[in-house]
């Protein structure tokens, strides 16, 4: 009798763990390489821009609003960086500036995205933190978190002011 429970405890955790590792190996196998393309897509695009052009900016803006989070502020930010450049450009101005800040935002949404994929891939997930992101603390984001102020970020409930880490790689206070 005691064979028998043995041998149902056994079959029963194997069960368990061989359906974990399954569904582990299905999800590295099918989201991975879609966010490999996807983060390509982002390089190609912003390296893509031509920043003396309003209409390669505006073709950038079109990507970028197809493919980052319409929920996250600070991907907002970022396609909002990008309108300021629009009509900066069209005036005139330099945007020297504000394209090193488009390219750090960028970096780190990227960077980001790699790390949650390394944690979400990993065996035990569900036991680490997931990563957090950093930002350029700059105007475009503080007014972004100044303007939205909704229950649901990044599709988190509650858990919006925790998501981002403010950085300003110009500044000695960081």
């Amino acid at each position: 009798m005691d064979n028998v429970i043995v041998a149902l405890l056994t079959s029963v955790v194997t069960a368990g763990v061989t359906i974990y590792l399954a569904s582990r190996t299905i999800f590295n196998k099918t989201v991975a390489p879609e966010r490999v393309k996807w983060r390509q897509t982002i390089k190609d695009t912003v390296v893509g821009i031509d920043y003396t052009c309003p209409q390669s900016i505006a073709k950038a803006i079109d990507i970028l609003l197809l493919n980052l989070n319409p929920f996250d502020d600070a991907d907002r930010a970022i396609i909002d960086q990008l309108k300021a450049c629009k009509v900066k450009v069209s005036d005139g101005q330099d945007v020297t500036h504000d394209r090193e800040d488009i390219f750090y935002n960028i970096a780190f949404l990227l960077k980001h995205d790699w790390e949650r994929q390394k944690h979400e891939s990993s065996l035990c997930h569900f036991r680490l933190s997931e990563p957090k992101r950093a930002v350029v603390d700059n105007v475009f984001f503080k007014n972004r978190h100044r303007i939205i102020s909704r229950k649901v970020c990044c599709g988190r409930a509650g858990q919006c002011e925790n998501q981002f880490e403010r950085i300003n790689p110009r500044c000695d206070k960081v």
